[in-house]
C-alpha cells in the first residue's frame, strides 16, 4: 500500500499490494520483461508476485511466478514454502508445494526433519491425511 502523488494531487491506494510488488508489476506491463529471480530482485516475499500477477490478471507473468516457484522447491525449503503458500491463501502456489513435499516427503523427513516443526496445526493435520500410509 503506497500514496503518492498523482497528476490531480490525489493519492492511488491499492490495498493489500506492496509498492515494490506493484512497481514489479508495472515493470513488466511496461517492458515485457520477466524477470530471473523470484523476488524480482527486490526482496518480495515468496509468492508475493504470483499473488499480485493473479489479482491483476497479468497471465504470462503469474505462470513465470508459478514456474520459478516450484523451480525454488527444494528438500530443505520445501516445508518452509509451504507454510508460505497456506499464509498467501493461493491455492495453486499451495498446490505446487503440497505436490513437492509429498514426492518428496521422506527426504524432507531425512534431510530436513526439524523444519517439520514449523507446520502449523491445520497443515500438520492436512499433511497427515495427504500422507499414504501402508
Amino acid at each position: 500500500r503506497e500514496g503518492g502523488g498523482s497528476a490531480a494531487g490525489h493519492d492511488i491506494v491499492i490495498d493489500d499490494v506492496s509498492a515494490r510488488a506493484f512497481r514489479a508489476l508495472l515493470l513488466f506491463l511496461y517492458s515485457h520483461n520477466l524477470p530471473e529471480a523470484e523476488d524480482f530482485g527486490k526482496g518480495l516475499e515468496v509468492g508475493e508476485m504470483a499473488l499480485v500477477a493473479d489479482r491483476f490478471q497479468a497471465l504470462a507473468l503469474y505462470e513465470h511466478c508459478m514456474q520459478q516457484f516450484r523451480q525454488g522447491l527444494k528438500v530443505d525449503n520445501a516445508i518452509e514454502r509451504l507454510v508460505q503458500a497456506h499464509e498467501s491463501g493461493l491455492d495453486a502456489l499451495q498446490q505446487a508445494a503440497w505436490d513437492f513435499v509429498l514426492r518428496h516427503y521422506h527426504a524432507i523427513q531425512t534431510e530436513a526433519g526439524p523444519t517439520i516443526d514449523m507446520l502449523t496445526l491445520p497443515l500438520s493435520l492436512e499433511l497427515l491425511k495427504k500422507l499414504p500410509f501402508p
